[in-house]
């Protein structure tokens, strides 16, 4: 309890740190410092971290693992460096955590100051699905770190492109994120097609659902993509929350949209064309809630947003974007379940005391 306390406290300290001018960067540390606990700690017995914790204890032991749970090649070859170097599974996560946060957070400072407060935000959502979903949460790590090559004034896509081929490596589904390379059209007309094809594939999920994303698995012959649509039933969950889902990232994608488009640098145009087109990824989350990884990023960009319009204006309204981005985040966290109580509920190191 001593500990949950102080962790809830760290917490708390660095969201109210964040808002201010202070810096104290030993608060951002003991956060992350706290969160990678969490992440490193969390019960092996669990969906996702159950079979990689199988595949990772057969590379201990020396083994080939009979099993590999379609784990991506690019991941088992970082298990085995891993092993190599004689880290437990739990030391794994942590690595990988600590080295996701690293990314995220050196793209992040260059485009605001007020970075603590994008972490914040992000403990509050997804942290506790990439706590599961750990190879889902450096990938994308990988392509945030790769946008400075596409936002910048210098623009490189070349190594935004292999950036996001290593990602790929990770977890197959980064592969969509080339999608990003599109804002770099001198002509941007294109958007408008990607918003008709976004309205078509929305009364496509709701007609036909996972079954048309499993006739798409078949026709690319990916059994990930397939097992997806037709296997998905934990992520379904019910219409309601799937339909809230598109409401709150339609509200997202409004907000930053609003932030960006009336700032005058380069970064801020290049994002204000990204969050437009992620708005091809909204229908996914209709056909099932397993394709919200795809807007996890999204989130990252978002979070963002609403710290860079806190940070520059100095009117009252600079408050609107934070208060409105959390509270959706905190009603989506509500309604899918206790979020305390599967954070702290599900960590060993906790449990133990």
């Amino acid at each position: 309890m001593t500990l949950q306390f102080f962790m809830i406290l760290i917490f708390a300290l660095t969201a109210v740190k964040s808002l201010t001018k202070f810096k104290l960067r030993v608060l951002d540390i003991a956060l992350i410092a706290s969160a990678g606990v969490l992440f490193s700690f969390r019960t092996i017995y669990e969906v996702d971290t159950y079979a990689y914790n199988m595949v990772y204890e057969a590379f201990l032991n020396g083994k080939s693992p009979p099993e590999t749970y379609g784990i991506d090649n690019g991941f088992l070859l970082l298990m085995q460096l891993s092993v190599k170097c004689g880290l437990s599974f739990y030391l794994f996560r942590l690595a990988v955590f600590l080295i996701s946060i690293i990314l995220i957070l050196s793209t992040i400072r260059l485009y605001t100051e007020r970075y603590s407060l994008v972490l914040c935000l992000y403990l509050f959502f997804p942290f506790c699905y990439d706590r599961i979903q750990i190879r889902q949460l450096l990938s994308y790590a990988i392509v945030i770190f790769a946008w400075r090559f596409i936002t910048g004034e210098r623009k490189r896509p070349v190594i935004y492109t292999l950036f996001v081929l290593l990602a790929s490596a990770i977890h197959l589904t980064s592969l969509v994120f080339l999608l990003y390379l599109l804002i770099l059209l001198p002509n941007q007309r294109i958007l408008k097609g990607f918003f008709i094809t976004a309205g078509v594939f929305s009364v496509i999920a709701v007609m036909g659902g996972a079954n048309v994303i499993g006739l798409l698995g078949k026709i690319i012959s990916s059994e990930k993509f397939t097992r997806y649509g037709f296997d998905a039933s934990d992520y379904r969950m019910n219409f309601y929350l799937q339909l809230f889902e598109i409401v709150m990232f339609s509200a997202f994608i409004a907000i930053d949209s609003r932030i960006l488009e009336r700032r005058e640098d380069e970064h801020s145009y290049a994002l204000s064309c990204m969050v437009k087109y992620s708005v091809i990824f909204l229908p996914f989350v209709l056909f099932s809630l397993t394709f919200e990884r795809l807007m996890r990023p999204f989130l990252i960009l978002t979070y963002t947003a609403a710290a860079m319009k806190y940070s520059d204006s100095k009117s009252r309204r600079r408050w609107l974007p934070l208060i409105a981005v959390t509270l959706l985040v905190i009603i989506r966290m509500s309604v899918t379940f206790g979020y305390i109580t599967d954070l702290f509920g599900k960590c060993e190191l906790i449990n133990a005391h």
